[in-house]
């Protein structure tokens, strides 16, 4: 007996997806390419947010096997399909991943646009307010990256006093790393090992 038809129809892409995203997590970046497109070609239009899930997994492997203006692509195409479903965690979510991929290809100045819309629109929106600290942090990294240390840290204080409230699991580490390289290029090298001990913690 089947008593949800569309739940059932959807299994397959929804089994690959979910081995997607273990291949994914893995390191297994040919299996993402495979199960990711499997889940795609059967997970019809009307399915924005599962398709996108399974286009930020396709992204991240686009990413790992160093073709980021394929990644880019598929992960903006993620964030229109999140947006569509309505959802605005996981829209500002992969959102964010987005302004982490443009630093990675060295467009500081588009990252900084693209998180500093996200920081303003979640502000004037009183929304996921557990994303803001990765946000700050991901200006700090841009500022700290066009070498404008000073910038970075006042950033870095934006971050750390949203983080103490709330934040994502992974913001803590990522924010000792950062500081850590702030003090390096200072010459603080003491307090560096000391964020660094922190980050490993």
């Amino acid at each position: 007996l089947v008593s949800d038809r569309l739940q059932f129809d959807l299994m397959p892409a929804t089994i690959a997806s979910a081995y997607g995203y273990i291949a994914s997590a893995s390191g297994d970046t040919e299996g993402a390419f495979r199960h990711s497109r499997f889940a795609l070609e059967h997970y019809p239009e009307d399915q924005p947010l599962r398709r996108g899930i399974s286009e930020i997994m396709l992204g991240f492997a686009y990413w790992e096997s160093g073709d980021l203006n394929k990644a880019e692509a598929v992960i903006s195409q993620a964030v229109i399909n999140v947006r569509k479903a309505g959802n605005p965690l996981v829209e500002h979510s992969f959102s964010m991943v987005l302004g982490e991929l443009y630093i990675q290809q060295g467009a500081l100045d588009k990252a900084t646009a693209h998180f500093e819309q996200a920081v303003s629109r979640l502000l004037a929106e009183g929304i996921v307010p557990i994303l803001l600290p990765g946000l700050y942090l991901g200006l700090a990294k841009a500022a700290f990256l066009r070498g404008d240390s000073r910038q970075a840290s006042a950033l870095l204080d934006k971050s750390r006093n949203c983080g103490q409230k709330i934040a994502l699991m992974d913001w803590e580490y990522k924010y000792y790393l950062l500081q850590a390289r702030i003090y390096c290029g200072g010459g603080l090298y003491g307090p560096a090992r000391d964020c660094l001990r922190e980050s490993r913690a």
